[in-house]
């Protein structure tokens, strides 16, 4: 009895925590720290809010979101500039084509970045691009500087589906469990160490600094 009634209480917060994400990642990362988060605190409102890697990272420096889940290709040289964010990296992943069942690709095991170059790409969540340099970051990657063959960006997940079965263009993807299911998609892997990062980054200073810890606990939990 002493041990329980020694339990903080957290029904009594009552406060809002804005949380940026990346595109497509709320099903793969965020399904089961949702519920468990708002158990514990039942009267703190959560709003999500998916955005692009620059407009989320905007979001976070400016106070005008309190904590980043974000999913990456990029190297970390943006973290060098981001002074004054505390961030770490939980994970990585490997990224995958989507491509027709009747594409030669879909008789692939895995495929080379630098054999993408020549067919046409569509991508979901990167049409945020940065201001200063308009430049697609799947172009930045490229250490010979080789250029995509971009035909098409989205942040909006059916309409992205919508767009590949009908064009039946080679699309990159990060995650398989964020998309529809559907035969007429065959899944290759991308080989090169092509990785992408799973960080959270939140600003200190920020005055629900004791919330944000407590998300982050329960969702670093969920992925072990």
């Amino acid at each position: 009895v002493a041990q329980q009634s020694s339990q903080p209480d957290y029904s009594d917060i009552k406060d809002e925590l804005d949380i940026s994400v990346s595109i497509g990642i709320i099903q793969e990362y965020l399904q089961h720290t949702l519920p468990q988060f708002q158990i514990k605190y039942p009267n703190v409102a959560l709003n999500i809010v998916e955005r692009g890697f620059y407009a989320l990272l905007d979001f976070i420096q400016n106070q005008q979101s309190d904590l980043g889940i974000i999913v990456t290709n990029h190297t970390d040289y943006w973290l060098d500039q981001a002074t004054t964010l505390k961030y770490k990296c939980l994970g990585t992943e490997n990224f995958f084509l989507l491509v027709s069942t009747d594409s030669p690709l879909a008789q692939k095991n895995t495929v080379s970045v630098h054999d993408l170059i020549k067919y046409p790409l569509a991508t979901l969540g990167y049409n945020d691009l940065s201001e200063a340099a308009h430049v697609h970051p799947l172009n930045n990657m490229l250490i010979d500087k080789a250029q995509f063959q971009l035909v098409f960006t989205t942040n909006n997940t059916q309409l992205f589906i919508d767009y590949l079965l009908q064009n039946k263009d080679v699309v990159p993807q990060h995650t398989l469990n964020t998309l529809p299911k559907t035969l007429q998609l065959t899944a290759v892997k991308i080989s090169d160490n092509f990785k992408a990062k799973i960080y959270y980054l939140y600003r200190p200073d920020n005055p629900k600094l004791s919330l944000i810890e407590a998300f982050l606990d329960i969702l670093q939990r969920n992925m072990l």
